[in-house]
């Protein structure tokens, strides 16, 4: 969902090779796509596989989505994920979640789940309309580029940001904004609660590497991701988390979603 993202030009640590390696397996080995097909994906689609090449489920876009943290899952933008599960065209989101292994630097996969998202947007946004999102996205992005947002700014979009959590539903809504980005992104932050909710949006899950006929590597050569320290917010502004959520960061990378 969002903006298809380069990977092949921006991709190109170690670290950060794992998502490109499990999807392009798990679009060719599950889903069916050849390698030219997938190198002809313009870099602007809105989703990882288009659903005509779909051949496992014709007509049905697919994302795929890599976490180290079982309860999280970073969607993205957070206006095109809106919009995408607001449109009623078929959706999937394959998770491929993962353990870390920091003696070997190496990622197992854990768990993969894949999660019918169609006309979702009730479950994910809750009462949040497109217009408080982009109310919440321009406050984020006024704050002029290679600057920190001051105390005010911070106060101001994050009391916007709050009031809108209230009334979403399983997505949180994430401010990152720094001297490199001012973005509005969002996550599940309580995903296995979401599938408990809603297990009929389960479309098919595994506990190893073997996935719906194919399957991808069971473990990459992969170490974790040395992350710069940041400015944090104010406190005020992460009163939201429960102990197992995942951190709202001003960081471009976070954490449970490496």
């Amino acid at each position: 969902m969002g903006r298809r993202r380069d990977k092949s030009k921006r991709m190109t640590g170690e670290v950060q090779k794992h998502g490109f390696t499990w999807e392009k397996e798990l679009l060719h080995n599950v889903y069916g796509a050849t390698t030219e097909e997938m190198q002809a994906i313009p870099y602007t689609n809105k989703s990882d596989l288009p659903g005509a090449l779909n051949r496992l489920t014709p007509g049905c876009d697919i994302s795929v989505k890599t976490s180290g943290n079982l309860n999280a899952v970073c969607m993205g933008d957070a206006i095109r994920v809106f919009d995408a599960v607001l449109s009623g065209h078929l959706l999937h989101m394959t998770a491929v979640h993962y353990t870390q292994n920091d003696e070997t630097k190496t990622k197992k996969v854990l768990h993969i789940t894949e999660v019918d998202l169609t006309a979702s947007s009730a479950e994910l946004f809750g009462t949040v309309t497109r217009a408080q999102l982009e109310e919440l996205d321009l406050a984020v992005k006024s704050v002029p580029p290679k600057r920190v947002p001051t105390p005010e700014e911070y106060a101001h979009m994050y009391a916007i940001r709050d009031a809108l959590q209230v009334n979403s539903g399983a997505m949180h809504l994430d401010i990152k904004c720094d001297k490199t980005q001012s973005r509005l992104q969002c996550s599940f932050n309580r995903f296995r609660a979401f599938l408990e909710a809603h297990p009929s949006r389960i479309v098919a899950r595994s506990d190893t590497h073997e996935f719906r006929g194919g399957s991808i590597t069971a473990e990459i050569s992969s170490g974790r991701r040395a992350l710069k320290k940041k400015t944090p917010p104010p406190a005020a502004a992460a009163t939201d988390l429960s102990p197992d959520s995942p951190p709202i960061s001003t960081d471009s990378a976070v954490p449970p979603c490496l």
